[in-house]
């Protein structure tokens, strides 16, 4: 399995911090793989003239 970084601010550090036992790891996994089946599904569902005009949004909120 491959490795990445995924840099954070400070603040938001530190309110991860709180919650120790949280794998953060295994919540960025996820939300990958939520990211990419929701990609999958926009790809078969919407039409080519329609999907240029939906955009989807960063995950910075994490």
């Amino acid at each position: 399995m491959a490795t990445i970084t995924i840099p954070v601010t400070d603040d938001l550090y530190r309110r991860m911090e709180h919650f120790s036992w949280v794998k953060w790891s295994e919540v960025a996994r996820h939300s990958l793989r939520k990211r990419k089946i929701f990609e999958k599904y926009l790809k078969h569902s919407l039409t080519k003239k329609h999907r240029k005009s939906v955009k989807l949004p960063l995950a910075t909120n994490l």
